[in-house]
């Protein structure tokens, strides 16, 4: 091959990997093609110029001048993308999760076997479904055949024992350690031609690290007490970690590593997503008990409100938690249907509550009834108005001991009271006759209630127009 062309195709891939990377490409230096190639910055700049001359690439002019191509010639770095994948079951696909679903698209269709990936993230972030979807996007796509393995190891299983750990990945060959009785295939192996997931790969030993990025590199591994004998392997890497990387990973094995993605935690994540995570979450409780769930208002305001450390998992957790605790007072008779109230969140969970008058107008788009039902089978929650009546005071005496029992403070109950009582009015103010007050007269001095009809009778008169019923 000419060196011209080598610089054609050298300039090629390294645009390819910019659209993969970052979804356009920017263009390539004469500098980073000589380096690529190992060959003079003169002569790389000299066969640009001579590509562009004959319209096979585009120039950018700047300090450095750039170089790249443009339509046709980089459709090989999308075209296995289909319109509807994997991704598109991921709550957030297309609003917090947009980069990081293109970035990890990108990864799995680089040519000529994909980018091996690193996952970043907190605890309960959804790392390891996302991987997941990776592998399955990777089917989809044609990228690996679909009975090809998926192979999931936590790092931290063995962590403590970084020789069995290292067994269990490599593989191990008899008498490299004793109990070592017969050779043993390692993970690797058993992924060979599919997707090796490594969770908490921070847990890793240094050598452990080593063997990995010559894998990567190589496609080339040797078992524990192996010296001479390599073994082949075609595997993609996903890797994931909890940790600041530059503390915790070889710069040398971080180098391997093309693609980096980073998940939000549910702190980051906007209210609508939190919104449909919560329904996904109730709609599979409602398939396992095989019953609709219903949740209050105050209730549904709490989980959408909360701090939640734990992210998605502990929302998950803390979901399941309440509707055990809704499920047994549905048992207990104590409601006609599966409703989890406030009193079935935990203390930490229901303080959420405290958040609602800073973030009203966000919660409000998605809390717009009293009760609101999730069925499994139902595509969106039904949302029910509570419309008996009911006496007020018992009902806030109701609340205030059970969030007395609850070991909540004078000042959160207050707060959370007060929430309660606007609700609770609202709920008067559907349910008024003017004909029949006797209901206003519970919560508003009947005195009140005279003066202000009046009123509103004399500016009817003077304005010649009529007061609706809810005005009052």
């Amino acid at each position: 091959m000419k060196r011209i062309d080598k610089v054609y195709s050298c300039l090629k891939e390294l645009c390819q990997r910019q659209f993969a990377e970052r979804g356009e490409v920017i263009g390539v230096s004469a500098t980073e093609i000589a380096h690529a190639l190992g060959i003079q910055r003169t002569n790389a700049s000299s066969d640009l110029n001579a590509l562009y001359r004959e319209g096979k690439v585009e120039k950018v002019e700047g300090k450095p001048v750039l170089y790249k191509i443009e339509g046709v010639d980089l459709a090989s770095a999308g075209e296995f993308v289909t319109e509807k994948d994997a991704f598109d079951g991921i709550i957030g696909a297309n609003l917090s999760l947009k980069n990081a679903v293109q970035q990890a698209k990108a990864a799995i269709i680089y040519p000529p076997s994909g980018l091996h990936t690193l996952l970043l993230g907190e605890t309960g972030t959804g790392k390891s479904m996302f991987a997941e979807v990776m592998y399955n996007f990777a089917k989809e796509v044609g990228r690996i055949k679909n009975n090809a393995p998926f192979v999931v190891f936590n790092c931290a299983d063995y962590a403590n024992n970084p020789q069995l750990l290292m067994a269990h990945l490599f593989g191990v060959k008899k008498g490299a350690y004793t109990g070592a009785d017969r050779d043993r295939a390692g993970l690797v192996e058993k992924a060979d031609g599919g997707i090796l997931f490594l969770d908490e790969v921070h847990r890793l030993p240094p050598e452990g690290q080593e063997m990995l990025f010559y894998l990567m590199d190589k496609g080339l591994y040797r078992r524990l007490g192996e010296t001479e004998s390599q073994h082949r392997a075609d595997v993609l890497i996903i890797c994931a970690t909890t940790e600041s990387i530059e503390s915790v990973l070889l710069k040398t094995f971080i180098r391997r590593i093309p693609m980096i993605i980073k998940l939000p935690n549910l702190a980051e994540r906007t209210v609508e997503e939190r919104f449909e995570l919560i329904k996904s979450f109730f709609k599979e409780e409602a398939a396992v008990v095989k019953t609709d769930i219903s949740i209050t208002s105050n209730a549904l305001k709490a989980l959408l409100l909360y701090e939640c450390p734990g992210n998605i998992g502990q929302l998950k957790s803390d979901i399941k938690l309440s509707i055990a605790k809704a499920y047994l007072g549905y048992m207990m008779k104590r409601d006609e249907r599966l409703c989890v109230h406030t009193e079935d969140l935990p203390d930490y969970v229901r303080r959420g509550l405290l958040r609602y008058r800073e973030a009203k107008d966000d919660i409000d788009r998605f809390v717009t009834g009293d009760v609101i039902k999730f069925s499994a089978t139902a595509l969106s929650p039904v949302v029910h108005q509570e419309r008996q009546i009911f006496n007020l005071y018992e009902a806030l005496e109701e609340k205030r001991r059970a969030l007395e029992q609850k070991g909540l403070s004078e000042s959160d109950i207050k707060l959370i009271m007060s929430i309660d009582i606007e609700t609770y009015l609202k709920k008067y103010m559907l349910n008024l006759d003017k004909n029949n007050l006797e209901e206003l007269y519970k919560v508003v001095d009947k005195r009140i209630v005279d003066i202000v009809s009046d009123f509103l009778n004399y500016a009817g008169e003077k304005l010649g127009r009529s007061f609706g019923e809810k005005t009052l």
